[in-house]
């Protein structure tokens, strides 16, 4: 499944969509995107994964290095919703859900960067 993504503004909350696999290079281009969203100004960001079947290691290291700017952002919200059992596995095996929360919809997830 080729990897693609979209961004849709939702109040003050940016959602972006996830497509396919996230690999390496799919894993920097997200990165890219939400460096431009917090350039911008935004601090709500929601992640739809719920059609990315698989990531790899290196997309973890780039997703770690997204959620890992709530260190120096304090006001910066993320949320992932849509995850499989198995990226769900390895959000928990890194340490991502220190730093960013999981929800089970994107309903939850917004309710969760809103409070």
């Amino acid at each position: 499944m080729p990897f693609s993504l979209d961004c849709i503004v939702d109040g003050e909350v940016r959602v972006i969509i996830v497509h396919g696999y996230l690999d390496i290079e799919s894993g920097k281009i997200l990165r890219t995107k939400v460096e431009s969203l917090l350039a911008k100004g935004t601090r709500k960001i929601i992640f739809d994964l719920s059609d990315v079947p698989l990531i790899s290691s290196g997309s973890l290291g780039e997703l770690i290095d997204i959620v890992s700017k709530t260190l120096s952002i304090s006001d910066l919200k993320i949320c992932f919703f849509g995850l499989t059992n198995t990226v769900r596995a390895c959000f928990r095996s890194v340490g991502m859900t220190l730093y960013a929360q999981l929800a089970e919809d994107r309903s939850e997830a917004l309710s969760i960067v809103r409070s």
